[in-house]
């Protein structure tokens, strides 16, 4: 590398690091972590994982990296829908 240039790396690259984690992780338990959100009830839902390093982690889906709101997992075979 030349100096004074800094290595970039893209989003794409970030993303399969981070999410490359979990290859080869196990499932060990799902949950729903319930928040109070000024009075209305929010449900994260969470995992915890056992990563191939060992470690053991707890996962929750957000709808972004900042944490604002639950987020939904696309993928799975469809369960009855929420009946109000």
């Amino acid at each position: 590398m030349e100096k004074g240039k800094i290595m970039k790396r893209t989003y794409k690259e970030f993303w399969q690091e981070y999410y490359g984690q979990l290859k080869g992780a196990v499932v060990l338990d799902v949950g729903i972590v319930e928040e109070d959100n000024y009075g209305m009830e929010e449900y994260w839902p969470c995992f915890i994982v056992k990563l191939m390093n060992g470690k053991t982690v707890q996962i929750e889906l957000s709808s972004d990296e900042e944490g604002n709101e639950p987020g939904f997992l696309f993928g799975l075979p469809n369960v009855d829908p929420v009946v109000r």
